[in-house]
């Protein structure tokens, strides 16, 4: 039951594949260095990176424009980037947009890279890929701390990803598998932090219950 429950719900929000909200935009980041970092921010940015320095831009219109030309942008942009956080925001812009054009193989390096500057978005896509098995074998046991650190940096994607994939049993026999307590608080703060949507509401409350349930078995 529970299966088919969540995973229609995760189907229909889109959740795990981090769907913009309205009123959910996080605060920008500083301006980026010069025209041609602006053009990666502008045709890769993610509307829900924290880290990001342009509004962003939904999976949808990058995949409709094709993806080669954010890929050309973003890897110029790689080539005169200054700072190490502008390096890791657009090393996770380049891995988002190959990605979206199912190259994840060579969207992973450049996820690796950018979760290891503790990009945030950059710790949940990759988390993603790894328990999801994209472009390489599944390993939820790697996929584990990257959700949890993107979930306590304040993702809420991470946050019902973990709860979720627990549930589910992908991360049984890995090491520092989070208790159900902790996972029911990560999914009070994304409830927190997503009101007033009715269908995420329904997916939190049933996470919460299976939480709470399994909790309470011997």
């Amino acid at each position: 039951m529970y299966t088919g429950q969540i995973n229609a719900i995760l189907v229909a929000l889109g959740v795990l594949l981090a769907a913009p909200s309205a009123g959910a935009l996080s605060p920008l980041a500083p301006p980026p260095s010069g025209p041609v970092v602006e053009r990666c921010d502008a045709l890769a940015a993610h509307p829900l990176d924290p880290d990001r320095t342009a509004p962003g831009v939904s999976r949808e219109v990058i995949v409709a424009a094709g993806v080669e030309g954010a890929v050309a942008a973003c890897t110029a942009a790689l080539a005169v980037a200054r700072s190490p956080s502008e390096q890791a925001r657009l090393r996770y812009q380049l891995g988002r947009v190959l990605a979206y054009g199912d190259r994840h193989a060579e969207s992973a390096p450049h996820l690796e890279a950018a979760a290891a500057a503790g990009h945030t978005q950059a710790l949940f896509v990759r988390g993603f890929q790894l328990v999801n098995g994209l472009g390489a074998p599944r390993d939820p046991c790697r996929a584990l701390p990257l959700l949890e650190r993107s979930a306590v940096q304040g993702r809420t994607a991470g946050m019902i990803a973990l709860a979720h994939h627990d549930l589910m049993g992908h991360f049984d026999g890995c090491q520092g598998r989070i208790a159900s307590e902790r996972l029911i608080g990560f999914v009070e703060q994304a409830r927190t932090a997503e009101p007033g949507d009715y269908a995420r509401g329904l997916l939190h409350d049933q996470l919460v219950f299976q939480l709470r349930q399994r909790a309470a078995t011997p």
